[in-house]
């Protein structure tokens, strides 16, 4: 029996793939699925760029991604 082979992105695919979200305006559940991802796997993506970067750049847009205390990522 075969399992399924655990796929691998490259930092620069992430950092687009979230550059989206944030551009489009779309939800993390709209893009995931555009890019055949899982929506957790996106959002955690998200997640990660935002602790490791709150400002940041997006094809000329200022994105920045405030912290509520007591919520979770949500969709854009």
């Amino acid at each position: 029996m075969e399992g399924r082979r655990r796929r691998s992105f490259t930092d620069d695919y992430k950092r687009q793939a979230v550059d989206l979200v944030a551009s489009s305006g779309r939800s993390i559940g709209s893009v995931a699925k555009e890019l055949g991802l899982r929506d957790s796997v996106l959002r955690r993506w998200v997640a990660q760029r935002r602790d490791a970067s709150p400002i940041f750049f997006s094809d000329g847009a200022l994105i920045v991604f405030v912290s509520i205390p007591g919520n979770t990522v949500a969709d854009f």
